[in-house]
């Protein structure tokens, strides 16, 4: 398959509804000016779209049997059937490596192989969210809350492991929305404990601390809607949302030891949902600034913002940036039974498989 060029890599991933109601995923690149639709050959897709690393796949969902598929993005068809040994599957996670995937169902937390074989369940914690795995793909991370309390545990391959890690600091709070940083050195998370904060913790969950402030322009607090916060490339900033001073929702960044908190949108209307670019310089987001929520891109020092997408009265949401599929990794190899996915399935041969799974 030909590599992407230069151009074709900077782009960014939309979804967004059509007029009759059917989903659209869309393809912008940075400066706005070339868009496209993607797998316009495949019918009735629901609002998800996962990048593989390899920047030339993704996970998709097709509501006909509302199931995750593996979608080949430049022939526009869907691979293969990801999770339809499961039942109500959702938020696939690619591993680091592209050669797995992690999927949360009712019954706890599966990984399979992308051929939709080897199907395995590390934790039998019912619906966990924010799956997040760490860059060496030895561990993922999770929450899971527990009627009363919401906690990060991580699960490590090798022998399905579940640990709690947040437990050791009391029930006094909710630890949520992990993700694990670039470097693997940190997890980051929200923290809702006398008040709102966006902090940080070993991998093993000792030297919690709050970085960052956020306020959260809703009376009443709901378990788990705030939106996760998001690492630089580099492992160095987070990005995250918090009210403004005007009263809406605006994107901040701050330095992982606290420092350097900046406003980077700053701007009134709603801003959200901000996406690193691979290179680190810039971000996408979705914005309500000129009516109706649309993809907007901004240099990280808040300078230079851009409107990528104009669909007037037809919201867009969940901007994501293509993978370089020139430098990604590729899954084929490993995926057809390479020696590396065989260690991992030989090595949690112990957890407990689900009935009738491939």
């Amino acid at each position: 398959m030909a590599a992407c060029s230069q151009a074709e890599a900077q782009r960014i991933s939309y979804i967004g509804p059509r007029m009759e109601g059917v989903r659209l995923l869309g393809l912008v690149s940075s400066d706005g000016s070339r868009r496209e639709e993607l797998l316009t050959k495949v019918p009735d897709l629901g609002g998800m779209l996962q990048w593989a690393p390899d920047g030339r796949h993704a996970a998709v969902l097709r509501r006909e049997d509302d199931a995750t598929y593996l979608a080949d993005i430049e022939q526009g068809i869907l691979i293969q059937c990801l999770d339809c040994g499961l039942e109500g599957a959702s938020q696939p996670e690619f591993s680091p490596d592209g050669t797995m995937i992690a999927l949360s169902e009712r019954s706890g937390l599966y990984v399979t192989r992308l051929d939709g074989r080897g199907l395995i369940q590390l934790s039998s914690l019912p619906d966990p969210a924010w799956l997040t795995w760490s860059p060496d793909g030895k561990s993922i991370g999770f929450g899971y809350w527990d009627g009363g309390t919401i906690h990060i545990f991580r699960v490590d391959l090798a022998d399905s492991r579940v640990t709690n890690l947040t437990q050791t600091y009391g029930e006094g709070g909710d630890f949520e929305a992990p993700q694990w940083s670039p470097r693997g050195d940190l997890i980051a998370f929200n923290l809702h404990r006398r008040g709102f904060h966006v902090a940080v913790m070993n991998p093993d969950g000792t030297g919690m601390r709050e970085i960052a402030d956020r306020k959260m322009p809703f009376e009443g607090y709901e378990p788990g809607s705030g939106p996760p916060p998001v690492w630089s490339p580099d492992g160095e900033k987070i990005a995250f949302v918090s009210t403004s001073p005007f009263g809406d929702l605006d994107i901040f960044s701050v330095n992982v030891d606290g420092t350097g908190l900046k406003n980077v949108s700053n701007h009134p209307g709603g801003d959200y949902r901000p996406a690193w670019s691979p290179d680190g310089d810039r971000m996408a987001f979705i914005s309500t600034r000129d009516g109706n929520a649309e993809v907007y891109v901004i240099n990280v020092d808040g300078t230079d913002a851009r409107r990528l997408t104009d669909t007037p009265f037809i919201d867009e949401e969940s901007p994501a940036w293509r993978p370089r599929p020139d430098e990604g990794p590729s899954m084929w190899p490993i995926a057809a039974g390479g020696a590396a996915l065989l260690v991992i399935l030989a090595l949690g041969a112990g957890a407990r498989r689900r009935k009738g799974a491939k």
